[in-house]
């Protein structure tokens, strides 16, 4: 499987980088598309009193089915990403920044919970330009990778943490 990887790995970036354009077409339809059977809502609300020892797991499912909608697109971009990054430790990498991304924000909030609301209020009144700004910049990626042109925004950065001192992040990838 690796040599097929590597026999047509630039058809495969071209490929993801469709794909992760078209993941953010969805994300920008998703805010101006009035199309309910396309952004449909699965509920599932487990009785967790007769579960048992099964309903940590049970509403675990719940809970990931739930966000599914929330994370595919932008999970799906990582993967794609990932999949096509040079070495394992850079696909590692990324997908390890997505989970502290996704999961840091949830274990701060937790116990904060409370205190929070207004934050989490604040923050749903401005979600659409949230997914906007998301989306476009998944675009970007996705054109980058189309375009065999992700090396160049890699060089761009590093040359701008260079001019900003901060080489030593250049050195820990």
């Amino acid at each position: 499987m690796g040599q097929f990887v590597a026999r047509n790995q630039a058809l495969l970036t071209r490929s993801s980088g469709v794909l992760i354009v078209a993941m953010s077409a969805f994300m920008i339809g998703s805010l101006m598309l009035q199309a309910p059977w396309l952004y449909q809502e699965m509920c599932f609300h487990p009785n967790p009193g007769c579960l048992g020892r099964a309903s940590p797991p049970v509403a675990g499912v719940a809970f990931g089915l739930g966000w599914t909608p929330c994370i595919g697109p932008v999970l799906t971009s990582i993967l794609l990403v990932a999949a096509n990054a040079d070495t394992v430790w850079s696909g590692a990498g990324l997908l390890g920044a997505y989970s502290l991304g996704l999961g840091v924000p949830f274990l701060a909030t937790g116990p904060l919970f409370g205190q929070m609301t207004s934050a989490m209020s604040a923050m749903k009144r401005h979600m659409p330009r949230i997914v906007l700004v998301s989306s476009m910049v998944l675009a970007l990626f996705g054109v980058l990778l189309m375009f065999n042109q992700l090396s160049w925004l890699t060089t761009q950065i590093s040359r701008l943490l260079n001019s900003l001192g901060l080489d030593w992040i250049v050195e820990l990838g």
